[in-house]
């Protein structure tokens, strides 16, 4: 089976990295793999074919920049497709399927398009979102089938675009296989992080963006001013956009330069998430966090904003704190780091959460890429 997929380019984060996932193990299973995109992509197999276009201004990604790669990917797919029988369209945004329309028209292509979050949501720009509504209008009537990554995205784009159910599938990310720190090595980990084990650790990681609302987790932290609590936030910023800049200025101006500990960026961020007592996400919007599902593997506890698509994944309410005001999150911190028997309770019902979790993404994904028809969701 010949794949024809497109990404503009290499950026850190799950939304890559579970491409690169499945790139990868439709490649092993035999399929032949051809990706248009900007740049070289770190992902490698002898099946795998990129096919990539040097634009100009890749680093600013500024209208002009977006105006010769989309007009490259239109062309190399159009080349790629009559030069190749295209089998599979397979892309994580409804605007790389509407490029690839050529081949959905004229080869009969079956378009597999997975929405990973709601890009809407992403952007303030009234023509960015007017241009993206379209994209995505056109993107999915092309999709033979629609992935979405939870319950609450097949929603918005099912109402939002009037678009039958029944091209509709959940799948959303699992936790992957790790192990866990024993207690020396945790032990380790917070000494190399300066920390005794009197402290309580609150962990959070993922993408320095505004979206990410680490702002909100920052400010609850000024209430434990006399507790032995600090944070470590794991992550940067994916350009140079300041949002870590303005993290740190934050942290100085409510007192707490000493508290917060900024990590960066980590390849394997699990053991740092693993060494902390307690993993709070207070995203404001997410499609499956990866961060979350991770934290979850390492089996400690772990708190979520109460929105539609993390209450999905902490599904007891005991989980799940209001973004309204830091009240709530501010008595649940103290609790688990005060109460022994509050803490092995969220800790519990953190791990019946993640249980529906565990099961092999990438094996669903490639069935779902290569049948002829939706499959019966994993369990």
């Amino acid at each position: 089976m010949n794949v024809l997929s497109i990404v503009f380019k290499h950026k850190r984060g799950g939304y890559n990295r579970r491409l690169y996932e499945l790139y990868s193990s439709l490649a092993d299973k035999g399929h032949q793999v051809y990706y248009v995109s900007s740049e070289y992509l770190p992902v490698e197999h002898g099946n795998i074919h990129p096919l990539v276009s040097r634009i100009p201004f890749s680093s600013r990604e500024n209208l002009l920049f977006w105006f010769m790669f989309l007009a490259a990917a239109v062309f190399h797919v159009i080349s790629l497709s009559i030069r190749c029988r295209i089998d599979r369209i397979v892309n994580f945004s409804p605007l790389y399927t509407l490029l690839c329309a050529y081949p959905i028209v004229f080869n009969k292509a079956r378009a597999i398009t997975f929405i990973r979050a709601d890009n809407l949501l992403h952007g303030t720009n009234p023509l960015r979102n007017l241009f993206f509504h379209a994209a995505d209008r056109v993107g999915l009537r092309l999709s033979s089938e629609i992935i979405s990554v939870n319950r609450q995205l097949q929603s918005i784009y099912q109402r939002r675009f009037n678009l039958p159910a029944a091209r509709f599938r959940v799948l959303p990310n699992n936790i992957p296989e790790m192990g866990r720190l024993d207690a020396m090595g945790k032990t380790g980990q917070r000494r190399r992080l300066g920390l005794d084990d009197e402290h309580f650790l609150v962990a959070t990681s993922g993408v320095f963006s505004p979206g990410k609302n680490f702002s909100f987790l920052i400010r609850t932290m000024a209430d434990f001013r006399n507790l032995a609590i600090k944070l470590v936030l794991i992550g940067d910023e994916q350009a140079r956009t300041g949002e870590r800049h303005r993290l740190e200025e934050l942290a100085c101006e409510v007192g707490l330069s000493d508290r917060v500990l900024f990590c960066g960026w980590q390849e394997d961020p699990l053991p740092l998430v693993a060494c902390a007592d307690l993993f709070v996400f207070p995203s404001r919007f997410e499609g499956s966090p990866n961060a979350l599902l991770e934290a979850l593997g390492c089996g400690i506890p772990c708190f979520g904003s109460r929105t539609p698509e993390i209450a999905e994944i902490l599904d007891h309410d005991e989980l799940l704190f209001s973004l309204a005001t830091r009240t709530e999150l501010a008595g649940m911190i103290k609790r688990a780091a005060t109460d022994i028997s509050y803490y092995n309770l969220i800790k519990k019902l953190s791990q019946e959460s993640g249980r529906r979790f565990r099961f092999d993404w990438s094996a669903a994904a490639v069935e779902l890429v290569t049948s002829d028809g939706l499959l019966p969701e994993p369990t």
